[in-house]
């Protein structure tokens, strides 16, 4: 996740949002913010689009099918 999040820009966290937002098979995520810098951080990750390329590595290396 960290080594893709650098290559894009992004932090781990909107990268890692992005990716099981994504997820045909995850129908909702529970967040939990401790300050107002999380939480921005988080509301993010909607405005990150992963290349297809990206979404496969995570998949792989993550044991999703």
């Amino acid at each position: 996740m960290c080594v893709a999040a650098e290559g894009l820009g992004y932090s781990p966290l909107e990268v890692a949002l992005a990716w099981v937002r994504d997820a045909p098979s995850v129908t909702s995520v529970i967040l939990g913010a401790r300050t107002g810098a999380q939480l921005r951080g988080a509301l993010s990750s909607e405005e990150v689009t992963l290349p297809d390329v990206v979404r496969t590595a995570l998949d792989e290396v993550s044991g999703v099918s």
